[in-house]
């Protein structure tokens, strides 16, 4: 984006966001980068961020999510005029900034840490995407079966 933009910043650990957003501002001089507040854990007060996000009018919200939780938080409280565009960007702040430490670095450098991730993890991750593949498919066999009721329907 060429055009100047308010971007705020939530983030999932103090480090990650802080250094992200030097990295940010090196990019993209242009556009004026605000930290927010650099933790989302679960038991901070979350109001007071929701009051920073109303006193700063930004363009975009960029906010480092961990948990559905955390997603579900963004969905409840944060309203159309706080932010044109809100971004829950799970551990982008960690990946920027290189202190993602779940993650060996040969495994980031290479491109491969979903695939790591999910091999230390085939159960949970196996469930998590296993439910969501069916879904999907459910879903397109509804839509291709209505698609087809539709289609028979018009040529008559």
């Amino acid at each position: 984006m060429e055009i100047p933009r308010r971007i705020g910043l939530i983030g999932s650990t103090p480090e990650a966001v802080r250094k992200a957003a030097a990295k940010f501002r090196w990019h993209a001089p242009w556009h004026e980068f605000m930290i927010i507040s650099d933790s989302f854990a679960e038991t901070e007060d979350r109001a007071a961020i929701v009051k920073e996000i109303d006193r700063q009018w930004l363009d975009i919200l960029i906010v480092g999510t961990d948990t559905p939780s955390q997603e579900k938080w963004i969905h409840k409280n944060i309203r159309a005029d706080q932010a044109r565009l809100v971004l829950a960007v799970g551990d982008l702040f960690g990946a920027v900034a290189g202190t993602d430490h779940r993650t060996p670095k040969l495994v980031r450098m290479m491109g491969i840490a979903r695939a790591y991730h999910w091999m230390r993890e085939p159960k949970r991750a196996g469930v998590q995407y296993g439910f969501a593949f069916a879904v999907f498919l459910y879903s397109v066999f509804q839509y291709g079966g209505k698609r087809r009721k539709r289609i028979l329907n018009r040529s008559r």
